[in-house]
């Protein structure tokens, strides 16, 4: 099927930051971060509800919301198209390295939105 292929390489290209070294991938993720806050801040000023992940004054715990980004979208993505393809590929193993990463930054503390490597 051309529309679902086509459709989940969208989708290789929206996600795939999470498969890049973390520098990398941090820093698509402050970028992300960033864009949510400024969305929040529009909410904010049209005196609407602010989104979730949206509230740069709340929502500063990084490392928490990108567990759930990868638990929710990117793991279970990627999971299936290892199975598909090469489970040990370099992208593969660097998702779940990323992931390990956030994992113990969530551990440590509330990462700042300044986030230093």
């Amino acid at each position: 099927d051309v529309k679902m292929l086509l459709q989940t390489a969208i989708k290789f290209a929206d996600l795939g930051h999470v498969t890049k070294v973390f520098a990398v991938h941090q820093k698509w993720t402050m970028c992300a971060t960033h864009e949510f806050w400024a969305l929040g801040d529009k909410e904010k000023a049209l005196g609407v509800a602010v989104s979730p992940l949206c509230d740069r004054e709340k929502d500063l715990n990084i490392a928490k919301s990108q567990l759930g980004f990868f638990k929710f979208v990117c793991n279970p993505f990627y999971d299936k198209v290892a199975d598909l393809l090469q489970p040990d590929a370099v992208p593969f193993v660097t998702l779940q390295a990323n992931y390990a990463k956030w994992e113990e930054r969530s551990r440590e503390h509330n990462i700042s939105p300044s986030m230093n490597a």
